[in-house]
């Protein structure tokens, strides 16, 4: 297959998918890091300014003793003094404010979660995007996965060459080479679409020959693309299971075609939830039917749970190695919070329709198991904040109740992440409710957050001339 490199765009740099509460998080690590900076740099400084006052005061005491008085009088306005005004508010002062946690490790929703209606036979996973794994059968080992394969082929495209909207993106005019490759997978019995030389394609329509009609030839093509090779998009395939820490997941093609592309249920479906992070992926599997110019209209038979109960993709995939297999997601309403519920079925021999109704049946479940629960009740003791200059402290309280979506047992952990406050803060203090950071709730496959979380009582502001000595922990 020929690469279409001269109609590569620029490949601007991408981050991984993340959620609203990761980037927040990220937000304020690099505030936190940019803080220290400075006041590292105003030590220093403070250091070098130390080290020559003292080389003109030994000067001074040599040559006189009247000015060693002068220098050592503390009256108003003497040079050793340091007025108010000199000591204006420097964010460094924010370093000496120690925030200690005094939750527990963790927090678990109580209740007990019914069973989950698993098939009883191959392998099935519930997860909630964002929030964890809500159950699995037991006996998850690495299977062939036949074309699930793609939508790690899907997620890799999209994090390279991320498209907005319903923007198409880079076009592609494919070539006699493409036409070959089509016949190839034709004769072989693979699932394609047809392709002729001259005909044009944008990155959408590609994405879309990818994971509604599965078009092997298409995964190729992607890959090609993207990495250079199949060899080496296969590499970057594994390099990201590995990142992505998918339990017995390894690639040995981007479709699928080949049975040494395996995984496990709970594999898949954290990948899914994953790459249904993109709004476009989203848009794609959940089309009814697309239009290609050569291929003409090709409808979505390939997943019959789709439209159905909220359902709105993900992938099917069927190979004589791995059997039937099935990815689901469906938005779900908990609690007036939106979240993403995403079951697969792997390793099945019935037919694509029971798989679906396998699925349904686990969303079903899975979302009368779903509530939205208090973890930390409004006006709890999260932490203590102290000073480095008086050691005053306060007790730290969480504004309001911070609430989560979750389901019986599930395990988060709390964590108190202090904030900056304003840089004007330090010279008079901190007020009786002021707040001071976020309680931050950890979940297994992400964080949000629970509220702020403010101080009982005041603190005072530090001494005239007072210096930090560290900085915020």
């Amino acid at each position: 297959m020929t690469a279409a490199n001269e109609f590569r765009p620029a490949r601007p740099r991408v981050p991984a998918p993340q959620n609203g509460a990761y980037v927040t998080a990220r937000a304020r690590n690099e505030a936190l890091r940019m803080s220290r900076e400075r006041a590292l740099r105003r030590r220093a400084a403070r250091r070098r300014g130390r080290r020559r006052l003292a080389v003109i005061v030994l000067s001074l005491f040599a040559g006189t003793f009247l000015v060693l008085s002068l220098v050592g009088s503390s009256g108003p306005g003497a040079k050793g003094s340091v007025s108010p005004a000199q000591a204006a508010p420097r964010d460094a002062d924010m370093a000496t404010l120690t925030v200690r946690s005094s939750l527990a490790a963790s927090v678990v929703i109580p209740g007990k979660m019914a069973p989950l209606p698993f098939p009883t036979t191959g392998e099935a996973a519930v997860v909630v995007a964002g929030i964890g794994l809500m159950g699995a059968t037991g006996d998850e080992r690495s299977v062939p996965v036949a074309s699930l394969t793609k939508i790690m082929t899907a997620y890799l495209v999209l994090k390279d060459h991320p498209l907005a909207g319903r923007g198409g993106g880079p076009v592609f005019v494919m070539t006699a080479a493409d036409h070959a490759a089509w016949i190839q997978a034709s004769e072989a019995d693979e699932s394609n679409i047809e392709v002729k030389a001259g005909e044009h394609l944008d990155e959408r329509q590609l994405l879309q020959a990818l994971m509604i009609p599965s078009a092997d030839n298409i995964a190729d093509y992607l890959a090609v693309w993207d990495a250079g090779s199949e060899k080496a998009f296969v590499a970057k395939m594994n390099a990201t299971a590995a990142a992505l820490r998918l339990p017995g997941t390894h690639f040995a093609d981007d479709s699928g075609v080949n049975p040494g592309s395996r995984s496990t249920a709970i594999g898949m479906a954290r990948l899914a939830a994953l790459a249904m992070e993109s709004p476009v992926l989203r848009s794609i599997v959940d089309e009814q039917f697309i239009v290609l110019p050569i291929s003409g209209e090709i409808w979505n038979n390939y997943d019959p749970a789709v439209g159905v109960d909220g359902i709105i993709g993900v992938k099917s995939g069927y190979t004589d190695a791995a059997g039937t297999n099935l990815v689901s997601a469906a938005w779900r309403d908990v609690g007036g919070r939106r979240v993403l519920v995403v079951c697969d079925v792997i390793g099945q021999q019935n037919s694509l329709s029971g798989d679906a109704g396998d699925n349904e049946a686990l969303l079903d479940a899975a979302t009368r198991d779903l509530r939205l629960s208090e973890v930390v009740a409004g006006q709890a003791v999260v932490a203590e904040a102290e000073t480095g200059w008086n050691h005053d402290r306060s007790v730290v309280r969480l504004a309001a109740t911070a609430s989560v979506v979750g389901w019986p047992g599930l395990v988060l952990s709390p964590v108190v992440v202090p904030a900056p406050p304003p840089r004007s803060t330090p010279a008079h203090g901190w007020p009786a409710g002021c707040t001071i950071g976020d309680l931050e709730l950890q979940y297994p496959y992400g964080a949000g957050i629970g509220g702020a979380v403010i101080l009982q009582s005041a603190i005072r502001p530090p001494p005239a001339g007072w210096a930090p000595a560290g900085v915020l922990h």
